[in-house]
């Protein structure tokens, strides 16, 4: 083989070499290469199409926008390509004439005065944006042909205009299209198109919210609208037109979050993290049932009680409002503040647990006539307990009343027995299914204080219980956005039993001596509430629910300390009274009501607890420890019984051993002793109770 024969052959093999090179880079990048672009940023508008919050994912200096825009409308399609890539449909992603021209211009010039980017190029370098190098340059263009050979035009075209920048840390045509103009892609006029198109080529300089950006970004689009009338898409007299307005156009001003609904706002970012939008823009804007005029009137009304009670300790508030027909929350105040950090503002309230006080007292009574143990005839026993054991909140004792009257009265020593009837254990699993808990503890630790706020729950937690009432009987979750999927309701108690609480809570005469008439849990229209004041005043709450609104309100201290006569009667029941009465402004209240007024019970009807003995003190179950730092021979236990008028004497029997005997109303002690213990309390009328301890 001659010298010139191999130098060919060396050629061939170098070509084929590169050749072969060329086309597995070609497919390594190919099959590497995707389209990703990061998740579109929600806005959550509230019922009237205003900006609550607008979510962004990445971190706090991500962009906002990606907004898919599907299909791309003609006239934008038309306008980009004009614009960024008139060739768009006639090369591979590449344009070799651009490429030719910019460089022979670049190369004349000396300096770099003309650029060969395409649209697909333009997507490769917003999907992975790096220095201008000509490296970097090469790879764009490598990305770009396979982009266009693996996705298809309209794909890239789809593409840029979700990633473009259209300034301010926009990103996208169909998010700018809202920013700017607070209209759809497809609602574009001509002259709306020139401009956003005419930012994308500088964002930082084309700002349309600084005087400077807005003159270039006119002047831009006036020569855009002349490329598209090139094309033959523009007549005269829509160019002319479109020309005029562009300098005409009204930008719709900046939105941020109200400052009533930061905690809402702050929610919606939590309860949005794993949303997904998908490639249907209308899933980008989120819209709930949030009335943000309601949110900032009962904002300004809780700060108003809140300053009203300041005197007595008041110092902070929360509210929800929940329409009782669809449960979507329309309202929801976390706080009367939250940049004032003197009072803990920027905790949202309505997610913190306290104690409920009676606001749980409904549940126990609803349990106790589902199961059968109570009826809406029957009679319960208001009788006095001695030292140790629980007491009702104005320290007094009604004796024989209805079961009506211990509901609506909130007297705690009835709801005591009735919770002790039900069974602790079983009202805590009734708990667990309202979702007031998840078994994080044992009903032990709570035992015969839940009726009387033993167990803390949040705002938003109660109302969602409440829901029960308001749907006879079936437990839903709130709503917070149109297309939450809440799941289905579940059944908690029946229709039948929630009609008999729902006809007790809306019974002004109940009510009665506890609280007294025409006061604020008194309404014109059909209303049932409940009220509820933790030990030592340190959270006083409301919760009022009519056949179109439920609402619940809470009042306290950051810290937990006890206010002074803060009760749920008192400021919370007024504070709800306000706010309900705003939600009803204006109706027609008919005669008929969903919660009729209570049947009087027949005061001859048998009690429910009939004649006897119930031990308060010790409680059943319950392990008591000494104290080290009292003798053994002082650490004493108290006895203590609740009794029906009339029972006499009754003697105290420990492990069957009678220990003492007396009256009723008598003050005993025992020494305790290490070991299991049976306790008997025996009447003389033949009535007794028995309970058993372990002391360690």
């Amino acid at each position: 083989m001659s010298r010139s024969s191999r130098h060919i052959n060396r050629i061939r093999h170098g070509l084929l070499f590169c050749g072969t090179a060329a086309v597995a880079l070609f497919l390594m990048t190919a099959l590497q290469f995707r389209l990703n672009s990061p998740r579109p940023s929600l806005q959550v508008l509230d019922c009237r199409d205003r900006l609550i919050t607008e979510i962004r994912f990445g971190g706090p200096e991500a962009e906002t926008g990606y907004w898919p825009v599907v299909p791309v409308p003609s006239r934008v399609a038309a306008t980009v390509i004009a614009v960024e890539d008139h060739r768009f449909y006639r090369h591979p992603g590449v344009d070799p004439l651009a490429v030719f021209r910019a460089i022979v211009q670049n190369l004349g010039s000396r300096r770099r005065v003309s650029g060969a980017s395409t649209i697909a190029m333009q997507v490769a370098r917003l999907q992975r944006p790096a220095e201008r190098t000509y490296w970097n340059k090469f790879h764009e263009a490598l990305d770009a042909v396979i982009m266009t050979v693996v996705y298809g035009r309209q794909r890239v075209l789809d593409q840029y205009l979700r990633l473009a920048p259209y300034g301010n840390g926009i990103r996208g045509i169909g998010y700018a299209a809202r920013v700017y103009f607070d209209k759809p892609v497809d609602d574009l006029s001509w002259a709306e198109i020139a401009f956003l198109s005419a930012i994308p080529q500088q964002p930082g300089r084309m700002n349309p919210r600084t005087p400077g950006g807005r003159v270039r970004i006119v002047k831009r689009a006036r020569r855009i609208l002349e490329r598209v009338r090139e094309t033959g898409l523009l007549t005269d007299d829509e160019f002319h037109r479109a020309t005029r307005q562009v300098a005409e156009l009204t930008l719709a001003p900046r939105s941020g979050r109200p400052l009533e609904a930061i905690h809402l706002a702050l929610y919606f970012e939590h309860l949005l993290q794993d949303y997904d939008a998908g490639d249907t823009p209308a899933r980008c804007r989120i819209a709930t049932a949030i009335d943000l005029d309601l949110q900032a009137a009962i904002a300004e009304h809780a700060r108003m009680w809140v300053y009203a009670w300041a005197v007595s300790g008041a110092q902070n508030a929360a509210v929800i409002v929940v329409d009782a027909r669809t449960r979507s929350v329309v309202a929801s105040v976390g706080s009367t503040g939250y940049f004032n950090a003197a009072r803990d503002g920027a905790i949202d309230y309505t997610r913190v647990k306290r104690s409920p006080g009676s606001t749980l007292k409904p549940f126990i009574y609803a349990l106790a006539v589902e199961a059968g143990y109570l009826t809406a005839e029957s009679r319960l026993v208001d009788g006095r307990i001695l030292s140790g054991g629980f007491k009702n909140y104005d320290r007094a004792w009604l004796g024989d009343i209805s079961m009506a009257q211990a509901l609506a009265s909130s007297r705690n020593v009835p709801a005591v027995h009735v919770l002790r009837r039900t069974g602790i254990h079983r009202m805590y699993g009734c708990f667990a299914d309202l979702e007031l808990h998840d078994y994080e503890t044992s009903s032990d630790r709570y035992g015969l204080g839940m009726a009387i706020g033993g167990l803390p729950v949040t705002p938003a937690d109660l109302a969602r219980a409440y829901t029960v009432f308001i749907d006879a009987g079936r437990l839903h979750q709130l709503n917070y956005y149109t297309r939450q999927d809440p799941g289905p309701a579940r059944r908690i108690f029946s229709p039948e039993t929630t009609a008999v609480i729902n006809r007790v809570l809306s019974d002004p005469m109940a009510r009665l001596p506890s609280f007294s008439r025409m006061g604020p849990l008194e309404y014109d229209y059909p209303v049932a509430v409940k009220t509820g004041t933790s030990e030592g005043c340190r959270d006083a709450w409301t919760v009022a629910w009519s056949p179109e609104y439920l609402v619940v309100t809470w009042l306290g201290r950051p810290d937990g300390a006890p206010m002074r006569q803060v009760s749920g009667y008192r400021a919370a029941a007024e504070l709800t009274h306000v706010i309900m009465d705003q939600l009803h402004a204006g109706e027609t209240i008919a005669s008929g009501t969903r919660f009729p007024v209570m049947e009087p019970v027949d005061e001859g009807s048998t009690p429910f607890f009939a004649g006897g003995v119930r031990i308060v003190s010790p409680e059943n179950h319950c392990t008591y420890f000494f104290d080290p730092e009292t003798p053994r021979d002082r650490s004493t236990l108290i006895l203590a019984a609740d009794t029906d008028p009339g029972t006499g004497r009754i003697t105290w029997e420990i492990d069957g051993v009678a220990y003492h005997t007396g009256s009723a109303d008598s003050t005993v002690t025992w020494p305790m002793s290490p070991g299991r213990h049976t306790i008997r309390a025996l009447a003389e009328n033949g009535w007794n109770d028995s309970v058993q301890i372990i002391v360690q």
